[in-house]
């Protein structure tokens, strides 16, 4: 590793120090915010410069695209000085890939700068002592460790914005179309929620259109070329709105008798920006609220920014003066503002022309907020850093820590912590409370108080009992009864909606039942293993569980019991891996000596597909056509009186969920793959999909990219413009089953892709 101290020469001598060059000269500018200066001293600059000269010394790879590596962690220092992040931010900035892809470690980092560096590194490198079973239980760990981190500096996740917003602009270098998919669907579902949850307007909004272009190409062409065909007409309505609206607030501030003339002067210091709506926008509008972009009614957009909190509200009247509001679409954001902080008025209106058009206004305060989030503190001192803490605990509070479930991660962020759509319900004291859509009075309830929630025994809403599971509308007036008492019943947790209050039941579970999880949870496992067909002995059992969650590093198989009791872990996103140990444990019992098998029921040996069945020889063995099963499947084996034995998965719909109950339990029995024949199997998938006759390019596209013959493929009539798609594939295992389906899905108007036959 390179020394401690650098001179000017050692600068100038460096890759990359024509990349720098300007960085540090925007470094060494001052910055005037209102009252407020920015500028970073020379002991700044000079801990900036130390990071640049080891990042480029230690860096010495190339980029997919050609450029020195250095490039990267440049262009995302670039990234957060448009932010106007402080010397901390910037040098994490240039070190964020150190640790993680060269030899420099997180304690020489600290030598050289501090352990607040370290932290934000730390933070954002990425986990690889565990063996993962799949790239999501890494991507979830990794997001669980990265706002963990977040939450004793929000620094953390501004820098993996920037890092990820580099990357997304440069997608197109990477070769494989697949992992530029994976990357913007991860983006996608992970760090546009988050970005939007921090309030990061900016970069929410790149990112998401980014995501875009590589998640659905051809929607994203539709869109920009609808735009472009009307491009001078819409600049030209705005211009005109933007222009009547700009002369009548001017006339209006200089003829106000009331006002004295500095109040005049501020009032007329505003501004009046006009957009075109984004394509995102346009696409959710579009795909999923089925529209099309004619019918599209907030294309057209004006924001003024106003320099005090009462001109927003004197604006919005003198506008009405002049344009005729939309019913119902008056939205008061500054009264209520989003879980992020922002606030706005919004109100959609009819032109002159008859064309409808959206209008926010806010102060220059609130846009600040509303353009960088919890990054404002940064650039304005309008958000107390403590208010920046708040919304990254809350964000932090809202994933699941204790999830085993990488979808479980993944469905958080998009569900609970920045949801598409939001519902206002209030107390009886009129007390606001924001929910995701989907939410529930048992919701409301934890959202109120822990313990409220905990003695919940019913609900009112606008005075009438509801249910539990009742879901909140915007503007519902919430009360809650209670019992002096905990009344919780485990079927709360499939009640409640939110994270939040699903964490909360668990963890009353889990402090107050323990024994009762645990028996509990030994009656879910042994109700799942018997339904996969998974027979072991008590000793067998219990290394296997030891082994399949070593992971997790359970002390003893209660501890995982009480988890699954509880539940803190979903026993059934464990059976894969538990299929998978009970195949290699079968095949070594039929791998034994003569000696050993002498002593155990007699088994067969494998047939033409490579499969064994317990107890029985000679009969002819055919896949069931309702499920077609293939290697790597879970398998059953059914005894039939005209074609001997079908085999067919235990997710199949025609298999009993639980074989002791079954009228003819002696003819199913228990079958396993000892090898994979080589050949390939028949496999049955539904897609469904909007306007599916003409989509169902994009879906043959996937498959042939993929090398896979296509058997069969027909379609049910559409309905609502949802076409059911049938096709036969052939394929040689589950695994690239699995992967090819995941492909399909990632087509953005794919609303579902299965298996036929399957539960």
């Amino acid at each position: 590793m390179a020394g401690t101290f650098y001179t000017s020469e050692d600068i100038r001598s460096l890759r990359g120090y024509d990349l720098y060059l300007p960085l540090r000269e925007r470094v060494l500018e001052a910055k005037q915010f209102g009252s407020e200066v920015l500028q970073y001293n020379h002991r700044d600059v000079e801990m900036i410069d130390r990071a640049f000269c080891l990042a480029a010394t230690v860096h010495n790879t190339l980029r997919e695209s050609g450029e020195p590596y250095i490039s990267h962690p440049l262009a995302v220092m670039s990234i957060l000085l448009d932010y106007h992040m402080n010397a901390i931010g910037l040098c994490a900035a240039l070190l964020h890939d150190v640790v993680e892809d060269t030899g420099v470690t997180s304690a020489q980092i600290q030598k050289q700068f501090g352990p607040t560096v370290r932290l934000i590194v730390d933070g954002l490198t990425k986990i690889q002592k565990f063996n993962f079973a799949n790239s999501e239980d890494a991507q979830a760990e990794n997001v669980r460790k990265m706002l963990l981190a977040m939450s004793k500096d929000e620094r953390v996740i501004e820098v993996k914005l920037a890092d990820r917003l580099h990357n997304m602009r440069t997608l197109m270098f990477k070769k494989d179309e697949q992992r530029r998919r994976d990357i913007a669907k991860e983006t996608y579902d992970i760090f546009v929620p988050i970005a939007d949850r921090l309030g990061m307007r900016r970069m929410k909004e790149e990112l998401e259109d980014l995501s875009l272009r590589y998640l659905d190409p051809i929607a994203y062409e539709e869109i920009e070329k609808e735009l472009a065909l009307a491009q001078e007409q819409r600049e030209a309505v705005l211009e005109n709105i933007r222009s009547a609206i700009t002369k009548a607030l001017t006339a209006f501030f200089k003829k106000s008798p009331a006002a004295r003339p500095e109040d005049v002067e501020r009032l007329h210091n505003f501004y009046i920006d006009g957009r075109v709506k984004t394509i995102p926008g346009i696409f959710r509008k579009m795909y999923q609220q089925h529209k099309t972009f004619q019918e599209i009614s907030d294309v057209y957009a004006l924001r003024i920014i106003l320099p005090e909190l009462p001109d927003c509200y004197t604006v919005i009247s003198e506008i009405y003066r002049l344009y005729q509001p939309v019913p119902n679409r008056y939205k008061d954001y500054i009264a209520n503002p989003k879980p992020n902080g922002y606030q706005s008025i919004h109100n959609t209106l009819y032109s002159t022309d008859g064309i409808r058009f959206e209008i926010q206004i806010r102060t220059y305060q609130m846009h600040y907020i509303a353009e960088y989030g919890v990054a404002a503190h940064w650039i304005y001192k309008i958000t107390k850093k403590k208010d920046a803490k708040e919304v990254i605990r809350k964000l932090v509070d809202d994933v699941p820590a204790d999830s085993e479930n990488a979808q479980d991660v993944v469905e958080t962020i998009k569900k609970d912590i920045a949801p598409r759509h939001l519902v206002y319900a209030l107390s009886p004291k009129q007390t606001v409370y924001t929910f995701p859509e989907g939410a529930t009075v048992m919701d409301f309830a934890y959202a109120v108080h822990t313990n409220l929630g905990h003695c919940m025994i019913g609900a009112k809403v606008d005075s009438k009992i509801v249910p539990f599971d009742y879901k909140l509308q915007s503007g519902d007036v919430v009360e809650i009864q209670r019992a002096g008492t905990p009344q919780l019943k485990r079927e709360w947790l499939n009640i409640a909606y939110t994270s939040h209050a699903k964490a909360k039941i668990r963890a009353w579970f889990r402090r107050e039942q323990r024994d009762e999880n645990i028996r509990e949870g030994r009656i879910t496992v042994q109700r799942e293993l018997q339904r996969s067909f998974i027979r072991l002995d008590a000793q067998h059992l219990d290394e296997m569980i030891l082994k399949v969650t070593s992971r997790k590093a359970y002390t003893t198989t209660d501890d995982f019991y009480a988890a699954v009791g509880c539940g803190d872990t979903q026993f059934t996103n464990y059976i894969p891996k538990f299929r998978e140990e009970y195949q290699k444990h079968m095949s070594n019992r039929a791998q034994e000596s003569p000696e050993q098998t002498a002593k155990k029921p007699k088994r067969t040996v494998p047939n033409e597909y490579g499969i064994v069945i317990d107890g029985q020889e000679g009969l002819k063995v055919t896949l069931a056509p309702c499920c077609s099963p293939m290697p790597g499947d879970f398998i059953v084996g059914h005894v039939t009186q005209q074609d001997g034995m079908k085999i067919h998965s235990v997710d199949c719909q025609n298999v009993p969920k639980n074989f002791d109950a079954a009228d003819d339990r002696d003819r199913w029995l228990p079958a396993h793959w000892t090898e994979t024949a080589d050949k390939v199997y028949p496999v049955n998938l539904t897609i469904i999909c909007r306007d599916g006759l003409n989509r169902a390019g994009a879906v043959t596209r996937v498959i042939a990219e993929n090398g896979v013959n296509i058997r069969s493929m027909h379609f049910d009539p559409p309905q609502d413009d949802i076409v059911t798609i049938f096709i036969t594939l052939d394929m040689k295992d589950l695994a690239s089953l699995e992967q090819l389906m995941q492909k399909i899905n990632m087509i953005s108007a794919v609303e579902k892709v299965y298996r036929k036959g399957r539960r």
